[in-house]
């Protein structure tokens, strides 16, 4: 009734442990091996990866000034049941202008749900040059560039589009008008990594910004 188990022969080498509940059914929700958040071009990116999995129905990340009132910024489909190691990741393309803290919360199918110690970043800052916006990311197929823009680039900034070795694998010529800039990336035909989007020649400094292909 105490929820502990009692062991009939001598034991010298731990203490007793404590199970779930006080029923002989005690699956635990999700094993969790990580969950952590880094910044990436004024943009928060949140990884989890699993373990195993039992009744796992849906992952839920949550985004707070003060880890105290939290709001939902992204809800993930989970694998069931599974033994399988399994990497999560979710870019918060707005993050709060300062420290921003993010915790996961894991639901089963009837409704049950687990909240994990929240984690934080101060990805807000500008300072390294304009912000872009990708979306969505990751792709598979097209994704929409977005920026807004105190002055016209110039005449002769191009994009380039590069994979982790550093090598080119799309450039173009590109036109970056005061105000707010609306562009589309076919980037179908590349294969699943991440990319890094630059603009050159630009009169302005401009963030590069992770693309993820999947």
């Amino acid at each position: 009734s105490d929820g502990r188990v009692r062991s009939s022969s001598y034991v010298t080498d731990f203490s007793p442990f404590n199970l779930g509940s006080g029923t002989g059914d005690n699956p635990l929700p999700i094993d969790l091996l990580s969950f952590d958040v880094n910044c990436v071009s004024n943009h928060a990116e949140i990884n989890f990866s699993v373990m195993s999995q039992v009744n796992n129905d849906y992952f839920v990340i949550e985004r707070s000034s003060d880890a105290e009132q939290w709001s939902v910024v992204e809800t993930i489909e989970g694998a069931g049941n599974s033994n399988t190691q399994m990497d999560y990741m979710f870019i918060d393309e707005s993050p709060l202008p300062n420290i921003s803290y993010y915790r996961l919360t894991q639901v089963d199918y009837d409704g049950q749900y687990k909240t994990y110690y929240p984690v934080s970043a101060n990805c807000g800052s500008y300072t390294d040059g304009i912000p872009v916006s990708i979306y969505p990311n990751p792709s598979s197929d097209e994704v929409t560039v977005e920026l807004d823009l105190d002055e016209f680039q110039g005449e002769d900034v191009y994009y380039t589009l590069t994979d982790a070795s550093g090598k080119v694998v799309m450039s173009d010529y590109i036109l970056l008008e005061r105000g707010y800039n609306k562009h589309k990336l076919n980037v179908n035909r590349l294969t699943k990594g991440i990319y890094i989007l630059r603009f050159n020649q630009t009169r302005d400094h401009i963030t590069e910004t992770r693309i993820v292909k999947k």
